[in-house]
């Protein structure tokens, strides 16, 4: 019965993921469309989109990607081709199977097999399995669901290994290894959980030449990591955190000494050093505010998510009251370690520059949120006795399924309305509009954020081809940090620049394509993208 529960569960985790993949979430983001194109390169010719041959970081529109993605997606676009599907599938199963592993992992807890041991097992796989948050993460081409996924299967893989053979930690240090390779998040918080797994579970632990083959084989992903930063993805962490923003201290101290304040004592109070540091702490907190996880959710609208929306539900609010109720009574090592990975985990998202209350940025703290809220709702069944206990275990269940279901079709009605924009919703129709007229030139106006990329994936063009259009890209010796900042760069018969509307409609055999304020008023519209609500997104326009 046990199994079976289980199987059901898995089953139904893989159907609200890959049900309509392509379709939902509506929209196709450029960083999607970048994996995709990537893996299609990579499996036409060794080389990525710039020609680099099977990369430790992909360069993409300057925000060098890490590669974990882009490989795992080699496999599905071999088999189902450049298509929406095969981008967004590798997500869709291993979000799946960080369900499985979730559920192995809280068997984990105490080592044992009994039934309070088991109950919290199916709970924190159903939490998982019916999560919103999961759910919309594992159905687009994000890399911060990997994560969920790498992370999860390590901590297991590591506890495992007490009561195993030790090999199981080397397949425990190459799943955290592999997951600095995931997302940028991963990088910060990776080596800090490991290191707290070794020192909560030092004790147990058999100290042998597997043991010591497992530590060097993470240190080795850390210097291939640290490696990767160096000759690339560290221009990233340089250009989207707060150490590289300017938060306006000087400006906060000149009115102050202007106000009387000695300069001393303004440079003491108002600087960098600590605008930053108060910066930090607030965006920290808010990670566990209650707007961020039950009632605002995510303020971005680019990673499937909806905006306005908390991002746990009913159930999962009340076990984690019960987890603190829990922990205050009685504690454990695991309970240990699970409070170490909910405290590091916001870390990469609250030294992150953006709008805050980024889902994608915090998605390796929703694995330990949904293990420790059903602890709490174990433990709290537990303690309930005779008809009691028979009513309130299947209630829990059920509601966890009906919560879930109930926002993922609220989900498949809303996101394609509020998300259009984010999402870059009904680029698939502009360019299969495009493809009808094969002789035409193109310019593609940069309001639609890295056209090129769509360019490449719905055409599609071939990689050869591509490559060799990106050596004329010049936008990092003209100091610009990504690509579509660059005016009039080319690929195929599309070019990318700002909308000159004296000069390109006076163009033969061209279209145009951008918003409509950038369309002169007598510009003849050839074609309309619409959102689902019907809204003007995108015109295709040409000279009158």
């Amino acid at each position: 019965m046990r199994r079976l529960l289980i199987v059901g569960i898995l089953l139904l985790a893989f159907l609200v993921r890959v049900v309509n993949l392509s379709d939902y979430p509506a929209g196709f983001t450029p960083d999607e469309a970048s994996f995709g194109y990537d893996a299609y390169s990579l499996l036409k010719t060794g080389k990525d989109q710039w020609g680099v041959t099977y990369p430790l970081t992909f360069k993409s529109f300057g925000d060098f990607k890490l590669p974990a993605y882009t490989y795992l997606t080699m496999p599905s676009v071999a088999v189902f081709g450049l298509t929406r599907f095969a981008v967004r599938l590798p997500n869709a199963v291993l979000g799946t199977l960080a369900v499985m592993f979730t559920y192995l992992l809280a068997q984990e807890i105490t080592g044992l097999r009994g039934k309070t041991d088991e109950r919290i097992s199916q709970i924190s796989a159903l939490l998982v399995a019916f999560s919103y948050w999961h759910i919309a993460l594992s159905r687009g081409a994000f890399e911060a669901n990997l994560t969920t996924f790498f992370m999860t299967a390590g901590v297991w893989a590591f506890l495992f290994s007490r009561k195993q053979s030790s090999w199981w930690m080397v397949l425990s240090m190459v799943f955290f290894g592999v997951n600095m390779f995931t997302y940028h998040a991963a990088r910060l918080v990776t080596p800090v959980l490991v290191f707290s797994l070794f020192f909560f579970y030092h004790k147990a632990l058999r100290f042998n030449k597997i043991y010591v083959t497992s530590i060097v084989i993470f240190i080795f992903f850390c210097l291939v990591s640290g490696l990767s930063l160096v000759s690339g993805s560290g221009t990233r962490a340089a250009t989207s955190t707060l150490i590289s923003e300017n938060l306006g201290s000087g400006i906060v101290r000149a009115s102050v000494v202007n106000a009387g304040m000695p300069l001393p004592l303004a440079r003491l109070f108002y600087n960098e050093p600590s605008a930053k540091l108060t910066k930090f702490v607030s965006n920290y907190i808010s990670y566990f505010s209650p707007g961020f996880l039950f009632t605002e959710g995510a303020r971005e609208a680019s990673y499937g998510m909806i905006p306005g929306g908390g991002l746990l539900s009913t159930v999962e609010f009340v076990g984690l009251l019960c987890f603190i109720w829990s922990t205050l009574h009685k504690r454990n090592k695991f309970v240990l370690f699970l409070c170490s990975w909910l405290l590091f985990a916001p870390i990469p998202a609250a030294i992150s520059i953006g709008p805050g209350h980024a889902a994608n940025r915090a998605a390796i703290l929703m694995p330990a949120l949904e293990i420790a809220s059903a602890y709490g709702l174990a433990r709290v069944l537990k303690l309930l006795r005779g008809k009691a206990q028979q009513i309130a275990v299947p209630v829990t269940y059920i509601s966890i399924v009906f919560l879930g279901l109930f926002s993922f079709i609220k989900y498949t009605y809303t996101q394609p309305i509020y998300a259009a924009n984010g999402m870059m919703y009904g680029m698939d129709e502009l360019f299969a509009f495009l493809q009808t007229y094969p002789t035409k030139h193109v310019i593609l106006s940069r309001s639609l954020s890295e056209p090129h990329i769509y360019a490449a994936f719905y055409d599609p063009i071939y990689p050869n081809l591509y490559q060799k259009a990106t050596t004329h890209w010049n936008f990092e010796s003209a100091k610009l940090n990504w690509v579509d900042q660059q005016e009039g760069y080319f690929v195929g018969r599309y070019v990318v620049s700002s909308i000159d509307k004296s000069r390109d409609f006076q163009l033969d055999n061209t279209f145009i394509v951008g918003t409509l304020d950038e369309m002169p008023v007598n510009a003849r519209l050839v074609k309309e993208i619409l959102t689902p609500d019907k809204k003007l997104l995108w015109v295709v326009a040409e000279k009158p």
